[in-house]
């Protein structure tokens, strides 16, 4: 079941962040600002990718060795496709 957004607050909140906010903003960016953010994103990248990788290598046997008592205490036993369950007392698997 989907969590019905309160859009009504959040458009309060924005109403009041534009409010608050200076209509003029007296603000300069130097033209090398855009080397620097580009040199950071590509420091960052990199670092990222490799952080992404070592979780994908170790965090995977991390998280089955701490759900393997999970996975065997409820294991889920499956019906071969094909036989349906029977019951016990009847022979022809409990049709009428």
């Amino acid at each position: 079941m989907r969590r019905k957004r309160n859009t009504g607050a959040r458009a309060a909140w924005i109403g009041a962040a534009v409010a608050l906010l200076p209509s003029t903003a007296f603000a300069y960016i130097d033209p090398g600002t855009t080397n620097v953010v580009f040199s950071l994103f590509s420091y960052l990248a990199p670092l990222l990718g490799a952080i992404a990788v070592a979780f994908s290598f170790v965090f995977r046997p991390v998280r089955r060795a701490v759900t393997w008592p999970f996975r065997v205490l409820f294991r889920r036993h499956r019906v071969e496709s094909g036989s349906a369950p029977r019951s016990e007392g009847d022979p022809d698997g409990g049709t009428a």
